[in-house]
């Protein structure tokens, strides 16, 4: 799947996209119309790399657009550090999220005396 890159330089925005598949390339091309594309290439698996940048348009229209993409999306600061934009990208969910317990058979059960209320840790029998 293809990521985005933005970031600022003077007076102008610049767009990278990375390992651009032939399928995302008509996505990305309708979406930055009136872009100006400064550069392309090839990665060794043959996904595509593609460089878009535009001095017209103010702040807010170029991160609306942005966040209307389909892709994984980063803003560079100036000092180097990544910052994830928010997208219409569906990310996977988290599987080392932690998930909460469900009970059956509602209360505890003691397995040494069979009543419920305590366990066989804590059985007084």
């Amino acid at each position: 799947m293809a990521t985005g890159t933005i970031w600022k330089t003077d007076d102008k925005y610049v767009v990278q996209f990375s390992e651009v598949k032939p399928k995302e390339k008509k996505v990305i091309f309708n979406n930055l119309q009136g872009w100006n594309q400064s550069g392309s290439g090839f990665h060794k698996d043959g996904t595509e790399i593609f460089l878009f940048n535009n001095k017209e348009e103010n702040e807010k229209q170029i991160f609306s657009l942005i966040k209307n993409m389909p892709f994984p999306f980063f803003e560079e600061k100036k000092s180097g550090k990544l910052k994830k934009i928010r997208t219409k990208h569906a990310e996977k969910p988290d599987l080392t999220k932690k998930k909460s317990c469900v009970k059956i058979g509602g209360s505890r059960t003691c397995s040494k005396c069979g009543a419920k209320g305590h366990n066989s840790r804590t059985c007084k029998k």
